[in-house]
């Protein structure tokens, strides 16, 4: 399995974080790679859609998809390692975005509480 380096990833982190919505108000605007690392081992990669037991169409780390077969991901299929990469910090972008909305600008965390 290629492994993308450190410092590719991180680069990465910060395109796709600033061309969805930019910093987050508490500048939290994306998750370390130990985070990261972490979501991929339990997401194996998959280059092509597969169907959950729920269903649902998955592809990448753990993308769920929003129509039958992926038609919405933006990337021919089969699918690589770095446009799955891309697509996990967007999902992860999303939820960053949630959690910074609802946690006080006062709470002090971590990066890997974060």
């Amino acid at each position: 399995m290629h492994i993308i380096s450190t410092s590719v990833f991180s680069v990465l982190a910060v395109i796709a974080t600033t061309a969805i919505s930019g910093a987050n108000a508490a500048g939290c605007s994306f998750v370390n790679d130990a985070t990261t690392n972490l979501i991929k081992s339990y997401d194996k990669f998959s280059a092509s859609p597969t169907t959950k037991p729920s269903g649902q169409s998955v592809i990448g780390y753990g993308h769920l998809c929003k129509k039958k077969g992926c038609t919405d991901v933006p990337y021919k299929f089969p699918l690589t390692e770095v446009n799955a990469e891309v697509i996990l910090m967007q999902d992860m972008q999303e939820a960053t975005t949630c959690l910074d909305s609802n946690i006080a600008s006062n709470a002090k965390l971590n990066a890997n509480q974060w």
